[in-house]
């Protein structure tokens, strides 16, 4: 399978309107052509919050510039239970990549402690 990696940024916002839970972002970079998919779950020890999200929305594509260029994502991750607050939580992502015509090429998972901050 070519290769494929996802990094997490280190810091992600809690975010309460329209929808609550917590904005992460990070990077991917896979084969250039390559379509990708991202789901994430996030939990915070403090208060029990734990939250799931994926990228891209159902229905849309999102295509890999290549294995040098890390290519910049961004999602939302709804809280199902519990509520997420200010302060630290682990979140972990999987990243899937498929071609047209093979189908599945690559999957790839990244697991860091992120720093939640409240919009002011």
């Amino acid at each position: 399978m070519p290769p494929i990696a996802v990094a997490i940024a280190k810091t992600a916002k809690v975010a309460t309107t329209p929808k609550k839970g917590v904005t992460a972002s990070g990077t991917i970079k896979c084969t250039k052509g390559h379509h990708y998919r991202i789901v994430g779950a996030l939990v915070q020890k403090v208060g029990g919050g734990y939250a799931t999200g994926s990228y891209p929305p159902q229905h849309t594509q999102k295509t890999c510039s290549g294995p040098t260029i890390g290519d910049p994502w961004t999602f939302l991750l709804e809280t199902k239970a519990g509520t997420v607050k200010a302060g630290t939580a682990q979140l972990c992502v999987l990243a899937t990549t498929q071609a047209k015509k093979t189908g599945a090429t690559g999957i790839a998972q990244s697991c860091n402690v992120v720093t939640l901050a409240v919009p002011k």
